[in-house]
């Protein structure tokens, strides 16, 4: 029998190709367009401080997508890891607003990296390679 060879999600591995790097900037832009309506449904629940973010979230995903921009992914990793500040001193009682979900901001900011790392690589290594 053959053994079918399973391949990690971009996500999870060194992009190497121009296909890569484009399938994670289009997975990352699916992610923070989830983020956002999540994070406006939440600003319902938890205060309309959220629905910044969400707003925010959308756009920057939005135009991610659409422009595969550097400046739009670390605008989007800068976001993610003001998130991840504000959900860790919620946690530590230092905030009242905010999400408290810890390893769902660490999931965002990784999937920001990834997306910084594949519009770097998709705007200069494999735009080169073109």
């Amino acid at each position: 029998m053959e053994q079918v060879k399973k391949s990690k999600p971009v996500l999870f591995k060194c992009i190497e190709t121009k296909e890569e790097a484009l399938k994670t900037i289009r997975d990352a832009s699916y992610g923070f367009l989830f983020l956002a309506v999540l994070t406006g449904v939440a600003s319902f629940v938890l205060g309309a401080a959220l629905l910044t973010d969400a707003v925010l979230y959308l756009v920057l995903a939005l135009l991610l997508f659409w422009l595969k921009s550097r400046i739009v992914a670390v605008l989007l990793l800068v976001l993610a890891c003001m998130s991840l500040i504000v959900t860790i001193l919620n946690k530590l009682g230092k905030m009242d607003q905010g999400g408290g979900n810890v390893l769902l901001a660490i999931i965002v900011v990784w999937v920001a990296i990834k997306a910084v790392e594949a519009t770097f690589k998709l705007q200069g290594k494999f735009k080169e390679a073109s």
